[in-house]
């Protein structure tokens, strides 16, 4: 998860996650009759075609869905239930993810993993058109209805559930075995279909409408070239946005809109588009690419079979200390200055790694210290920029990764002016890594 901002007196802007987040990781799961399994994931998409059902076409298209079991109809109404007790506003039910969720039921079914690879969920994904970012995922193996519904009770009781979700997807097999698949969202806004491919020097218009207790929408874009473009979306008095946008290079575009809650700054939808030349064939690149991900959705490989290991081989000074250098080693790639370390960005750095494992919470705003801006203003030092990206991750370079994967969090390594930084990792008691570092232009 990544924010910014800038020196008071200058427009602001903020950026966030994740989360990847909405924690950028995944949690091995055991299919045993009514051991819940969960894990939560950060998506991204690839191209597709044309002549083909419009979800393979556009992204934000409901793909055709067969109507739901009456097992599929009565969770629907427990789950309705069971928020409306809890006095919160139930998910809707939304068809891409449902289609994505039973993707990965009948999957599980027919070729049972004791881990999902964040991969065959991507793919279950892509295949479906579906581009929220903000995801958890519940699967698990079950006997009875009580037994699934009292699984799925703890799962919504978890603090990792804890997401306040707007829409869901729910995938039910019973052939060859009995499994659920459950797909949590959090959607701030609603899109409107957009390309999977475009042509070289086209304009395509990107059109968006923002949902109740959601503002500030910004569009992110990471262009073939690495660049990382920022712009704010202007909404009118009834919630719609819209931007145009030329694609003047050949390759992949990232896209991200970014939005603003009660919580602070976080990625609501992620997809790329790859823009072709008038000579490449849509048509072959599309199976292609639909291929690639059915082959992936359906992969099967025997576990390796390793020796038990301590739950980590890091401490929180030697991830610290390799993170860093794993940015400086990126930034130099780019033929830009390596950034220095600073003490007071990494106190500020660890207090908010400290406080997120404390209070068992991920995100930028901390409840007691409030927003990455208010947090770094408290040191009372004026800089032309700052900003924050935060991750949980199993070691230094699986955190790298998930950061380069996305623009917002690139551009805060890879921006020239940075000079200074501060790098904090602390350790939970599952072994997993709170990285949390901060840029600074002086």
């Amino acid at each position: 998860m990544q924010q910014t901002f800038k020196h008071p007196g200058r427009a602001s802007s903020h950026i966030s996650n994740p989360g990847i987040p909405q924690k950028m990781r995944s949690v091995p799961i055991y299919f045993r009759s009514g051991w819940l399994l969960f894990f939560l994931i950060f998506s991204c998409f690839a191209s597709e075609s044309l002549a083909r059902p419009l979800h393979f076409d556009y992204f934000h298209v409901t793909p055709p869905m067969k109507p739901a079991s009456q097992t599929g109809q009565w969770i629907d109404g427990k789950l309705n239930g069971w928020y409306r007790q809890k006095h919160m506003t139930p998910p809707t039910l939304e068809l891409g993810l449902q289609a994505a969720a039973q993707r990965l039921a009948q999957r599980l079914a027919k070729r049972p993993l004791r881990h999902l690879p964040h991969k065959i969920v991507q793919s279950a994904l892509w295949l479906s058109g579906n581009a929220d970012h903000k995801l958890r995922i519940f699967a698990m193996a079950f006997g009875s209805r009580k037994q699934l519904w009292t699984s799925l009770q703890r799962a919504l009781k978890s603090r990792l559930a804890g997401q306040y979700p707007t829409h869901f997807g729910l995938g039910l097999t019973q052939t060859p075995a009995s499994i659920c698949v459950l797909i949590m969202s959090r959607r701030g806004a609603h899109l409107s279909p957009f390309p999977r491919r475009v042509r070289e020097n086209k304009t395509y218009t990107l059109r968006g409408q923002l949902l109740p207790g959601f503002s500030q929408p910004k569009l992110v874009i990471g262009t073939p070239t690495g660049k990382v473009i920022r712009i704010p979306l202007v909404v009118n008095a009834g919630g719609a946005f819209s931007y145009n946008w030329t694609f003047k290079m050949v390759g992949f575009y990232r896209f991200q809109i970014v939005l603003q809650d009660e919580r602070g700054p976080w990625v609501s939808s992620q997809w790329d588009v790859r823009s072709l030349t008038k000579g490449q064939s849509s048509a072959k690149i599309w199976k292609r690419a639909f291929a690639f991900h059915k082959k992936r959705l359906w992969a099967h490989k025997k576990p390796k079979k390793r020796a038990l290991l301590p739950t980590t081989a890091w401490t929180a000074k030697s991830a610290e200390t390799a993170l860093w250098k794993l940015v400086n080693a990126q930034r130099s790639k780019q033929n830009l200055t390596p950034l220095k370390r600073e003490v007071r960005l990494h106190h500020l750095a660890k207090q908010h790694a400290k406080d997120m494992v404390k209070d068992g919470y991920f995100g930028h705003t901390s409840p007691q210290h409030g927003s990455f801006a208010e947090r770094f203003q408290r040191l009372r030092w004026h800089v032309k920029r700052a900003g924050e990206n935060i991750v949980v991750a199993k070691h230094p370079k699986e955190a790298l990764r998930l950061f380069l994967q996305s623009p917002t969090h690139r551009g805060n390594i890879y921006d020239p002016k940075a000079k200074l930084t501060g790098v904090a990792a602390v350790l939970d008691t599952k072994g997993q890594i709170y990285f949390v570092q901060i840029f600074v232009t002086p």
